[in-house]
C-alpha cells in the first residue's frame, strides 16, 4: 500500500526581474536604517507585500541596503516588525531605489516604426 501521495510540482513563477546591475548598486548604498554606517551593506530582499509564495525570492527590484546586521536582525524577529522597530517606510525606499538606479532606469527609446524616415 502506498501510503505516500505525491503531490504535482507547482509551476515555477515566470517574469522573475532579475538584475544584477541594480543588486550592486544597492549594495553601494548606505543601510536603510537611520544612522547606520556598518559595511558591508547587503541588498535584502523585501518579501513582505511581493506575492511571491514561501521560498521564491522576490523580483531584485524589491532589494533595500541592510547592513548585514539589520538584514540578519528582519530574518530573526520578521520584515513587518522590522520596519515598524526602525519607522521604515520600505515601499517609499523601494520607489525612492527604483527611481535612482541606473540599471533601472531606461531611456526611451522611440518605436521602430516612428524611427525610419
Amino acid at each position: 500500500m502506498n501510503l505516500i501521495r505525491m503531490q504535482p510540482k507547482k509551476p515555477r513563477r515566470t517574469g522573475r526581474l532579475r538584475s544584477p546591475g541594480h543588486l550592486a548598486w544597492v549594495r553601494k548604498c548606505c543601510c536603510a536604517v537611520s544612522q547606520c554606517y556598518n559595511l558591508p551593506v547587503e541588498a535584502a530582499h523585501w518579501r513582505l507585500g511581493a506575492h511571491a509564495g514561501v521560498s521564491q525570492k522576490p523580483d531584485d527590484d524589491r532589494a533595500i541596503p541592510l547592513c548585514g546586521e539589520h538584514h540578519k536582525e528582519a530574518h530573526r524577529i520578521g520584515e513587518e516588525t522590522f520596519a515598524k522597530k526602525y519607522k521604515l517606510d520600505i515601499a517609499a525606499i523601494l520607489a525612492e531605489l527604483r527611481r535612482y538606479s541606473p540599471p533601472l532606469r531606461r531611456p526611451h527609446r522611440p518605436a521602430a516604426h516612428a524611427r525610419r524616415r
